[in-house]
């Protein structure tokens, strides 16, 4: 087994899955599947956190990344069956991430409540 060999295949599998294609840029992808989702209304931040509680303004427990546009590519964000992957920039040393959410975790509504 030629682990080189298999990370690249398996690496274009995982992009052909989504209907991805990169251009121009590589960015690094994230495992963000165990955490529950939200994707906002209007499709420019995405927040994450371990559990419903958390996404709770006042305690902040829950992490939070702009939806990131890059002009090299046609969508920002990429669903299929099982999984989003999400173009991001995290504000953080300039890394700029292909997050990857299980969609059985995603919140359709807002799950910010205030909880205290």
């Amino acid at each position: 087994m030629d682990l080189v060999e298999n990370y690249f295949k398996l690496r274009e599998e995982v992009f052909e899955s989504f209907g991805y294609q990169e251009n121009w840029r590589a960015f690094p992808m994230e495992d963000r599947r165990m955490f529950l989702w939200y994707l906002d209304e209007s499709g420019t931040e995405v927040s994450y956190a371990a559990k419903k509680e958390d996404f709770n303004e006042r305690v902040g427990n829950y992490y939070s990344d702009e939806v990131y546009k890059y002009r090299h590519l046609k969508e920002r964000v990429y669903r299929n069956e099982k999984y989003t992957m999400i173009l991001v920039d995290t504000h953080m040393d300039g890394n700029i991430l292909l997050h990857i959410f299980d969609n059985e975790k995603e919140q359709k509504e807002s799950p910010f409540v205030d909880f205290l």
